[in-house]
């Protein structure tokens, strides 16, 4: 265990005096990468700062529930307590039958009809203002309100809430895609540099090969380097994003002060820089590995 630690602590203080003995290259390929991250990372950050913005914007949703005709005062109180109750409830706005009839009346043609009816046909009705609810959550209060006693009918207003989500999700799998994309180009980026790295030391490594060294062995310092040059590259990936999210909410102060509206891109959190580092030095590792793995067949 002592010997297999000691070896990868060699390959690693390899891989780190080849990046300090050429600091502008090593510093060039990091920013190289860190621009090819840093853009499907940007486009996140983007998107979910618009899509934080239009959340807190966006017109409050509203359910409609009719109650049956007979609905009488009692089951009318009990329909508003349940109401009352629910999560994320802001308002319960009640309409009588005969509000509403007044309010149909106003419209053109309308009065005569009600008129010519021997009875009201609306029915009483609760019109429930809520904050923060999603087209999944309203979908589901719909339907639960649906199966109370003396309900007829619910309506929901969830079409802002259905594009909203949609647009979000169609921009995350655009982020997604653009990853994908460019986390090929830095594969590419960092295959290419240890290819050169190898070819630079082939006769240094045929000696190896002659006198018995395995090609773990061999390949190791390569993949310590790959890894880090991904880190280095995930690095400055989280530093323009920063760096581009600070300029940007520093611009977007006289939008927020003509508007009314505060509009700013938030920091990325820890768990999505966490994952860039590691997702970034593992791609430089797998592309290392690859180009050591070929040049060594070759």
């Amino acid at each position: 265990m002592t010997g297999w630690l000691r070896a990868h602590a060699r390959a690693l203080g390899a891989a780190l005096g080849r990046i300090f003995r050429h600091p502008a290259a090593s510093l060039l390929e990091a920013i190289v990468l860190g621009m090819a991250l840093a853009l499907p990372l940007g486009l996140y950050v983007a998107i979910d700062g618009v899509h934080a913005f239009a959340s807190r914007h966006a017109s409050a949703p509203e359910l409609s529930v009719y109650l049956a005709l007979g609905a009488d005062q009692r089951a009318i109180d009990a329909v508003r307590a349940r109401l009352e109750g629910l999560d994320g409830v802001d308002r319960v706005d009640f309409i009588s039958r005969q509000d509403a009839a007044k309010a149909l009346r106003k419209s053109a043609g309308l009065a005569e009809a009600l008129d010519a009816l021997p009875d009201n046909p609306l029915p009483d009705a609760f019109a429930i203002h809520g904050g923060g609810w999603g087209a999944s959550r309203l979908e589901r209060l719909r339907s639960e309100i649906a199966l109370w006693p003396q309900v007829a009918l619910v309506q929901v207003d969830a079409g802002w809430a259905r594009t909203l989500e949609a647009a979000a999700k169609l921009g995350r799998a655009v982020a997604a895609l653009l990853g994908v994309m460019f986390g090929l180009a830095a594969l590419a980026i960092v295959f290419n540099t240890v290819r050169l790295q190898l070819l630079d030391r082939r006769d240094e490594i045929e000696l190896s090969r002659l006198i018995g060294a395995t090609p773990g062995f061999i390949c190791r310092p390569f993949v310590y380097l790959g890894a880090l040059q991904g880190l280095l590259g995930g690095a400055v990936a989280l530093l323009l994003v920063l760096a581009a999210s600070a300029w940007l909410n520093a611009a977007l102060v006289d939008f927020s002060i003509a508007y009314g509206a505060h509009l700013s891109f938030r920091a990325v959190p820890w768990g999505v820089a966490g994952a860039i580092l590691a997702g970034a030095g593992l791609l430089g590792a797998t592309a290392a590995r690859l180009a050591a793995g070929r040049q060594l067949w070759a």
